[in-house]
C-alpha cells in the first residue's frame, strides 16, 4: 500500500460535498459562538470521516463489479493493489476517529450522523441493487448533511430547504446512471442498471429540474423565509442558479461528461464563476439589507 493508492481509495476530493453541512449557517449569516462553531465543524470532520469509510467499504464490495468499468477497474481493490487487510485497517481507522469525534458533538447533530453511516452501510450492502432507491440514499445522504448544519448550530430550516436538496442532489447518482449506460454498462457492473434506460433517466432529470426550481421560487419568495432569514432578495440569486444547472445539464447530454460530478466541477471555470458569484451576491445582499420593495422601473 502507498499513499496515492490510500488518497484515491479514501477520496479527499469528494469532502466537498460535506460542506452543505454550512449551507444552513450560510444561509443565516449570522456569528456562531464558540461551541456552535466548534460544533459544526467536527460535525464536518466527522461527515468527512465516515464519509472516506463508506467509499472504502463500497469499493471493497464492488472490486469485481468496478473491473468492468472503464475507470473504476482501476480503484486499488479492484486491480489488486490493495487487499482485504487494507481494507480493514482503513475503513476500522476512519471509523474509529469517527466515532472519537463523534463524541465531542453536543445535540441531534450526533444523531443526523449515525443515522448517515447507517444508511450508508445499507446502501453499501445491499440498496445500491434496488433501482429508484439507490439514488434516493445518495440524495438523502445530502439532506442529512444539511440538515446536521442546523441541529449543530441551533439554527432552523425549512422542509421546503430540504426538499430542493433532495430534489437538486438527485442529480449526482441520476447522471452517474446515464453515464453507466451511455458507456455501454450493465447489470453485471451494477445490478440497479438493469431497471434503468436512456428515456427513464432523462425524463427523471427534467422532472427533478422542473421541481426543484418550482420550490425554489416558492421558497425564496415565501413569507417564512423572508422572516427566517431576514433578506427578500434571494430571488437575485434565481438566475445564476437556474445557469449552473444548465451548465452541468450541458456536460450531461451535450459532452457526455457525467461519470464524476466533482471533477467536472473541478475542471469547469464557469460552474466554478457561477458558484463564485452566487456567494457574492449572496454576501451584498445580506451585508446591505438588500430590500426588492424599494426597487422602482419608474
Amino acid at each position: 500500500m502507498n499513499f496515492t493508492n490510500l488518497i484515491e481509495l479514501i477520496r479527499p476530493t469528494h469532502w466537498i460535498k460535506n460542506f452543505f453541512v454550512f449551507i444552513v449557517p450560510i444561509l443565516h449569516f449570522k456569528a456562531l459562538n464558540f461551541n456552535e462553531f466548534n460544533n459544526l465543524l467536527i460535525t464536518f470532520l466527522c461527515f468527512c470521516l465516515f464519509s472516506s469509510a463508506g467509499y472504502v467499504l463500497n469499493d471493497w464490495f464492488d472490486r469485481e463489479t468496478d473491473t468492468y468499468h472503464p475507470q473504476k477497474k482501476l480503484r486499488p481493490f479492484a486491480c489488486g493493489k490493495m487487499n482485504f487487510y487494507h481494507m480493514i485497517i482503513i475503513f476500522g481507522l476512519l471509523l474509529g476517529f469517527g466515532f472519537v469525534a463523534l463524541n465531542f458533538i453536543n445535540g441531534l447533530a450526533k444523531i443526523v450522523l449515525l443515522i448517515y453511516l447507517f444508511t450508508t452501510i445499507l446502501y453499501t450492502s445491499f440498496l445500491k441493487s434496488i433501482a429508484l432507491v439507490d439514488i434516493s440514499i445518495i440524495s438523502f445522504g445530502f439532506v442529512l448533511r444539511l440538515y446536521s448544519g442546523s441541529t449543530s448550530t441551533n439554527l432552523d430550516v425549512s422542509v421546503e430547504l430540504l426538499i430542493i436538496t433532495f430534489l437538486l442532489c438527485l442529480f449526482l447518482p441520476l447522471s452517474k446512471r446515464r453515464d453507466d449506460l451511455i458507456i455501454g454498462l450493465n447489470q453485471r457492473h451494477r445490478e440497479s442498471l438493469n431497471y434503468y434506460n436512456r428515456d427513464l433517466i432523462d425524463n427523471l432529470l427534467i422532472f427533478c429540474l422542473a421541481s426543484f426550481f418550482s420550490v425554489l421560487i416558492f421558497w425564496s419568495v415565501s413569507k417564512d423565509t423572508i422572516d427566517r432569514l431576514g433578506t427578500n432578495g434571494l430571488p437575485l440569486l434565481l438566475p445564476f442558479i437556474l445557469i449552473g444547472i444548465f451548465r452541468y445539464m450541458q456536460f450531461i447530454f451535450v459532452f457526455k461528461e457525467t461519470g464524476d460530478p466533482i471533477i467536472i466541477f473541478f475542471k469547469d471555470k464557469l460552474l466554478q464563476i457561477v458558484l463564485l458569484l452566487i456567494l457574492l451576491i449572496f454576501i451584498l445582499i445580506r451585508i446591505y439589507e438588500f430590500d426588492l420593495n424599494t426597487i422602482s422601473i419608474f
